[in-house]
């Protein structure tokens, strides 16, 4: 390999990294191509060159992280249905949540930088979630999604396609903060010596409790579809 092409190869990763960064921060509407070439130390047109477009770019970032996260759901999935485990929603949220807790917790710059990056996305609704999904991650995602569908019967599909919505942004932006863990007034004492490994798959752990608790909840009766029917409203239009 030659001195130019490897230089060319290391601006493409410093690319990414940096990209990845600034848009976890700023979102993609927040930078521009000149702004992540300059960052990352490269020339006007190194960007253009490997990538072509922002978006392009988004969506490589997408494509080189979510790749090994879906096939190791994949095994995950594969392993549990040849064990013989019940793919109850529990089973489920744990194939969704662990590769992505993994990553952040076995790399943690790395990690931290791509869930947060996904996590603003995420937020930002940005349609390359959409793209990359349909592109490469349908066929392999179907599958998952079944069983949900399977796992919670009692519920009607939207309903499950709702939670399913929600528990994909409370797991990201979870995740995205698993070093900071809870929020005041609920906070306890941070650790005097940071946050170990052990307590962070405690917090992984707890995030799956909450997860599959949020997927199983009983639906609300008809009265709760009217706002004015609320318990609240209701005692308070008949007190004298």
């Amino acid at each position: 390999m030659t001195g130019a092409v490897a230089r060319r190869g290391e601006g493409r990763e410093r690319i990414l990294a940096v990209a990845t960064e600034m848009i976890a921060a700023h979102g993609v509407d927040g930078v521009s191509i000149r702004s992540i070439n300059a960052a990352a130390g490269v020339s006007p047109a190194t960007l253009h060159y490997h990538f072509g477009s922002l978006d392009n770019l988004v969506e490589a970032i997408l494509e080189t992280e979510m790749t090994p996260l879906m096939e190791r759901r994949m095994e995950m999935l594969e392993t549990a249905r040849n064990s013989g485990i019940s793919l109850t929603a529990r089973v489920i949220c744990e194939i969704l949540t662990l590769p992505l807790a993994n990553r952040i917790i076995e790399d943690e710059i790395n990690g931290l930088r791509y869930v947060r990056f996904l996590a603003r996305l995420y937020n930002d609704d940005h349609p390359s979630l959409y793209t990359i999904g349909n592109r490469y991650f349908s066929g392999r995602q179907q599958p998952l999604e079944e069983l949900v569908y399977r796992a919670l019967p009692h519920l009607p599909r939207d309903v499950v396609g709702l939670r399913m919505t929600s528990l994909t942004y409370a797991m990201v932006n979870t995740l995205a903060d698993l070093k900071k863990g809870p929020r005041p007034p609920y906070a306890g004492k941070h650790p005097a010596n940071g946050v170990s490994r052990k307590l962070l798959w405690q917090r992984v752990r707890t995030l799956i409790d909450f997860l599959t608790g949020a997927l199983e909840a009983p639906v609300s009766p008809p009265a709760f579809e009217c706002p004015e029917q609320t318990p609240d409203r209701t005692r308070r239009s008949r007190a004298p």
